[in-house]
């Protein structure tokens, strides 16, 4: 009876859905965290899944003391000892979650989209991102991505100059429009495996060199700074000196 299978269907899928840790389990103290970070096929990726809870979540945060700042302590921080790198998918919006996101983050990967409205937003935006992290006080290091441009067209390219020469932080290389990153989505893989060829691919192989070289220079000016700020002399006659291991 295919109607049976289809409401067993159903039913599978519901109690998958139900079965999924996330983060409002941890909020919610119903989970440890290592229960809701969930394996892939790559054996060093692990991921915690977005799950319906999360709209939730976010008007939880606004009821607790220190609530930029929950992410942080409860999440990301314990992960550092795990993990070499902790990457957070942010939605294009300005919530609880995202500001706990900004304070717990190093860097901020964000795309700008050659377009003209995106364009004329980008100075609210900036503006907007400036003023929280000198409020809070924050020192991530904002990354931006030029994405979405169109070779063949003048405004176009004329946006994506404008953003490389007058954005710091702004990386050369970006991410154009083309149909083959629409289907790469569309397969769930990335463009590089999906046309590892062509030249879309190879730019994009480009951009993440260049990522990957401004990350590493900038965590290791990080803890740099750690180290020289978490340095303190000895105090004068209370050197310790150690023994010579030969007579």
């Amino acid at each position: 009876n295919q109607e049976l299978e289809d409401e067993e269907d159903i039913n599978t899928i519901m109690a998958k859905i139900n079965e999924t840790k996330g983060l409002a389990d941890i909020f919610n103290r119903t989970s440890a965290l290592n229960e809701i970070i969930y394996p892939t096929a790559l054996p060093t990726l692990f991921y915690i899944p977005e799950t319906p809870e999360l709209a939730a979540l976010n008007e939880s945060l606004s009821n607790i003391n220190r609530r930029e700042y929950w992410l942080l302590e409860k999440v990301v921080a314990p992960l550092k000892d795990e993990f070499d790198v902790i990457i957070m998918d942010c939605s294009p919006n300005w919530n609880r979650l995202i500001t706990n996101a900004l304070v717990a983050s190093d860097i901020l990967l964000s795309p700008l989209e050659c377009k003209i409205n995106n364009f004329r937003n980008f100075r609210v935006f900036r503006h907007f991102l400036n003023q929280f992290k000198n409020e809070m006080k924050l020192d991530f290091m904002p990354i931006f991505i030029p994405t979405r441009y169109a070779i063949g067209k003048k405004l176009s390219m004329e946006i994506k100059g404008w953003y490389t020469s007058n954005i710091l932080g702004c990386v050369e290389n970006g991410i154009k429009e083309s149909v083959h990153g629409e289907e790469a989505q569309a397969l769930k893989i990335s463009l590089v495996e999906h046309t590892p060829t062509k030249d879309i691919a190879i730019e994009m192989r480009d951009l993440l060199y260049e990522l990957g070289d401004r990350i590493r220079t900038h965590m290791n000016s990080k803890r740099e700074l750690e180290i020289a700020n978490n340095y303190c002399p000895p105090i004068p006659g209370t050197e310790v000196i150690g023994e010579s291991p030969w007579p």
